[in-house]
Order: C-alpha cells, then sequence, then structure tokens
C-alpha cells in the first residue's frame, strides 16, 4: 500500500525506474565488470592460505608474546639456574627442546627451554644466566615462534645476541628451527623457516667452536614438509616417532662436540 499518495510516492517511484532505464549500457557493463572482479578477487583469495595467514597475524597481535604462563616457567627457571653446579651442559630454547630427554645424554644436564619461547624471550632470559657462563656446553634451538612476531632478520639479530651471552671458548649447538606440516598449519611457511635456518647456519659458522644440527632431513617428507608420522597432528610438535629421530641426531651431536660432565661437589 502506498501511503504517501499519488502524487508524491507513486511520482517519485516511476522518476526512479526511468532514471535507472535511462542509464547508458556502459554503466551497467562497468557495474558487472567491478562485480565480477571481486567475485574473482574473492575466489583466489579463499584458494590460498592468505585467510590462514591473517587468522595467523590476528592471534599474534591478540595473544601476547610473554604471558602469566611464560612469566612462571621463567620464574622456575630462574631458580633452577641459580641452583645448578657450574660445568653443566645447558639447553635453552623452546617446546621441541624443553621435550627433549637430556639426562638420557648425558651427566650434568640443565634443561631451561620454555615452551612457546622465542628469540626476544630467550634473550631477555639468558642474560641472567650463570649457568650459561660457567657451562661446558650450551645447546640453543629456537626461533620458528618468532615467525608469529617478527621478520626473520630481527629474530637473527636477537640470535646474535644470545650467542654473545656465551663466552668463547664453550661449545655451542645451534638447532636448526624444525620444518612444520603446511597441510597442518597452512599460516606457517617453510620458505620462512628455510631462510632462518640458512641465516642461522651462517651466524654459526662466524663462531669458533659453534656447530649448526638440523636434523630436518630425517623429519620431512618428499613434499619438504614435516612428515604426518613425525608430528602429533599440529604440525608442528614432534611424534614419539619424530621426537627419537630428533633425540638421536642431538645425541649424536652431543657426543661428539661436548666434553663429558666433570661435576663440581657442594662446597662444605
Amino acid at each position: 500500500m502506498d501511503w504517501t499518495g499519488p502524487e508524491t510516492g507513486g511520482t517519485a517511484g516511476r522518476a526512479r525506474r526511468q532514471a535507472l532505464s535511462a542509464r547508458p549500457a556502459s554503466w551497467w557493463l562497468a557495474a558487472a565488470y567491478l562485480a565480477l572482479l571481486h567475485l574473482a578477487l574473492g575466489a583466489l583469495v579463499a584458494g590460498t592460505d592468505l585467510p590462514a595467514r591473517l587468522h595467523h597475524r590476528w592471534v599474534a597481535l591478540t595473544a601476547p608474546e610473554f604471558d602469566g604462563g611464560y612469566r612462571r616457567w621463567a620464574e622456575a627457571l630462574a631458580r633452577s639456574d641459580a641452583h645448578a653446579r657450574p660445568g653443566a651442559l645447558v639447553f635453552l630454547g623452546d617446546s621441541i627442546v624443553r621435550d627433549l630427554d637430556t639426562s638420557s645424554m648425558a651427566r650434568h644436564t640443565l634443561n631451561l627451554a620454555i615452551p612457546g619461547d622465542t628469540t626476544a624471550g630467550l634473550l631477555g632470559r639468558v642474560r641472567a644466566y650463570g649457568s650459561v657462563r660457567t657451562a661446558r656446553g650450551v645447546v640453543i634451538g629456537v626461533g620458528v615462534n618468532d615467525l608469529y612476531y617478527r621478520p626473520v632478520p630481527e629474530a637473527v639479530a636477537n640470535y646474535r645476541g644470545i650467542l654473545e651471552q656465551v663466552p668463547a671458548g664453550t661449545p655451542v649447538l645451534v638447532l636448526a628451527a624444525l620444518p612444520v606440516d603446511e597441510r597442518a598449519r597452512p599460516a606457517f611457511r617453510n620458505a620462512d623457516v628455510r631462510r632462518l635456518d640458512e641465516a642461522l647456519g651462517a651466524l654459526c659458522g662466524e663462531r669458533p667452536g659453534c656447530r649448526f644440527v638440523d636434523p630436518s632431513p630425517r623429519l620431512v617428507d618428499g613434499t619438504g614438509n614435516l612428515a604426518p608420522a613425525d608430528h602429533v597432528g599440529d604440525g608442528v610438535h614432534l611424534s614419539a616417532v619424530g621426537h627419537d629421530a630428533y633425540w638421536a641426531i642431538i645425541n649424536a651431536a652431543v657426543l661428539t662436540t661436548v666434553p663429558p660432565a666433570r661435576t663440581v661437589p657442594p662446597e662444605r
């Protein structure tokens, strides 16, 4: 029902319809072209990993890099460091290193890794660790989580700062960041992981006594992804099979690079 009467709403409606019908064909073609262009762009984006990567970045922006859980880990490990005997084999890194059974590799090991850690977090922690300054060897495995928060060059700069906290002459094992399974974790790109590892290998090569250890060849499939059998389903964390392969490579590097323990007894 037209409540405006025949001389107002009806006339205005007819005028609008006449104006639309009077528009040239070129206008309609342009409008159709723009609509099709937006549909095509939407289809292209939907067929890529861009939505996942945008979600990945959004999570990083909304979730703090260092939350309460991280701070509790850091406080607990600071106490472990304070009570450590000199001459420890010190492990620093993220969840992959945290899961290592370091006590089965050597006597007198100290695992100071924190799940989810980054080069920025480790750089902040390592400056206070007396155990690193008295260690007989240091194993470092960190960096993949940085791809949430910072570009590769910034992560490498942080890594350089971490290495500077290890006294000259102390053997160091730099563990490559492992590739992910992009099929399960599309927000990560193995191309970024490779760029990071290339830079870490070069950084380690600048330091006497530093050995770069890359377990990736034992853990990837024919596509270059972390093999499904080697992770727990999330594309990142190692399964029992993957962990055993990773442990064997790190253990062999420790045995050939780091001197055996000479535990210093407590002073009486």
